[in-house]
């Protein structure tokens, strides 16, 4: 299973960040092979943040994740020709696609450093309709991996099987303590996903 590849794209088809800002439904990709009207911009934010979970989910998984040419930072395209626009280069770069560009060059320098993220034995810890936690575990290192699709805040508690002392997430270094070594307490903003490193010293 690790010499399967999972793509944010293929070649022909429509991009993501398109489908997440409503550019085009999935479902109407095969509609839009001649084109009149391209999308020129992102209109929701939030649609760099449901892209970033996409990336995640992908850096998460066994298999090999490809990056197609300009999900890095949010390339947008409803599929054929309009999907193979020229690559934009960091000077280029509005803030909400530079932002996206350095938490996805992190995210892959992660998948090097903790072996748990492509490798781990992998286990649902809480799931439901608009979230889900997930532990991946590779020997004695322990990942958590969230995903909160709501467009509001939630907490989320749920079990550790091993006994933990605090958590640290490795997108920006946060230290959450825990009071019980077998259950943790996250609160998740809107549309937020991330990484924790279950402290165990």
């Amino acid at each position: 299973i690790n010499l399967l590849w999972t793509s944010t794209t293929t070649k022909d088809g429509p991009k993501f960040i398109s489908i997440a800002d409503g550019h085009i439904g999935n479902e109407e990709a095969q509609e839009h092979e001649i084109f009149v009207n391209y999308p020129n911009k992102v209109h929701n934010k939030s649609s760099y943040d449901r892209l970033f979970m996409f990336h995640l989910m992908n850096n998460s998984l066994p298999g090999v994740p490809m990056i197609f040419q300009g999900d890095e930072y949010g390339q947008i395209g409803i599929g054929q020709s309009d999907s193979k626009r020229d690559i934009k280069f960091k000077k280029e770069l509005n803030q909400a696609e530079l932002k996206l560009k350095n938490k996805v060059s992190k995210l892959n320098r992660l998948r090097l450093e903790y072996p748990s993220l492509s490798v781990g034995d992998f286990y649902v810890l809480k799931e439901g309709p608009d979230y889900t936690v997930w532990l991946k575990s590779y020997f004695n290192e322990h990942t958590i991996i969230f995903f909160n699709l709501q467009d509001k805040a939630i907490t989320l508690n749920f079990p550790i099987p091993f006994e933990t002392k605090s958590m640290i997430s490795l997108l920006d270094d946060q230290i959450i303590p825990l009071d019980d070594p077998n259950m943790a307490s996250i609160i998740i903003p809107p549309l937020k996903s991330g990484i924790l490193l279950l402290d165990r010293k």
